[in-house]
């Protein structure tokens, strides 16, 4: 369901988006004007009179001369195998893949193809990956990304993108939404802690500043705590100031 939900979006709403995320991962640059089509569990592939080639992606992206295979897991793992040929769930996926570049280099001068791998892993379960494939490292054309990533890169894309455009851009907040709510974000550190163009957690336009240090002469003389939303309404009124976002740590 995850699957559809992420990559159901990005077919549905303006391609920039799914371009973006294409991009980031593989390297790929995809023009404007080049169209996207996006295949979900393709059942043609799943009865392959070559067991080496059965296999059923989640889901397979074709543009121009790339096609894209992807294999997204949640929780689970990745599948074994099942027809007793020496080739589990990956390495039957990543056949498949060649086979399907070879097909099309009949048909066009070149043709690319990348096996994507999505996992909840907070870092690349290579061993894991190792395994599927029975070698030592994993083949050239094979991609592995998080979850958390793909919400980090709609985060940026959402940023730069036409807000006039209300329909993609509403979908695509709902997106994100979601894969917050599942816990599927990652922290990225400080390194965006200064900059003015940040935007609120919410998506709108960036807020007044705010500072996270204050000069004491400014305070009030109880001295009492009242947590961090309002600190730093002063420092160094005669000096630079430093700027932050307004939530620098979010609940869960």
């Amino acid at each position: 369901m995850l699957t559809s939900n992420v990559f159901g979006v990005l077919k549905n709403v303006d391609n920039y988006f799914l371009r973006n995320v294409i991009k980031e991962i593989t390297g790929i640059a995809i023009p404007m004007e080049q169209e996207i089509i996006v295949n979900f569990w393709p059942t043609e592939y799943k009865f392959h009179a070559d067991k080496n080639l059965a296999a059923e992606p989640d889901c397979v992206i074709e543009t121009g001369k790339y096609i894209i295979l992807v294999e997204a897991k949640y929780y689970s793992d990745f599948g074994g195998d099942i027809f007793a040929t020496g080739a589990n769930q990956l390495k039957r996926e990543f056949a498949l893949l060649n086979h399907l570049v070879d097909e099309r280099k009949n048909d066009t001068s070149t043709s690319q193809g990348y096996l994507l791998i999505i996992t909840n892993d907070h870092l690349e379960p290579t061993e894991r990956i190792k395994k599927q494939f029975g070698l030592s490292k994993k083949p050239r054309n094979v991609r592995w990304v998080n979850w958390q990533t793909i919400n980090f890169i709609l985060k940026n894309c959402i940023r730069d993108y036409d807000y006039n455009c209300k329909s993609s851009s509403v979908w695509v907040k709902e997106l994100i939404e979601l894969l917050d709510h599942k816990g599927l974000r990652s922290f990225r550190g400080f390194r965006d802690l200064f900059s003015s163009n940040e935007r609120s957690p919410s998506f709108e336009a960036p807020r007044k500043r705010s500072f996270l240090f204050f000069d004491t002469w400014s305070c009030s003389r109880s001295a009492t705590f009242r947590g961090y939303q309002n600190i730093g309404r002063g420092l160094f009124t005669r000096h630079k100031r430093l700027q932050i976002v307004e939530r620098v740590f979010f609940n869960k």
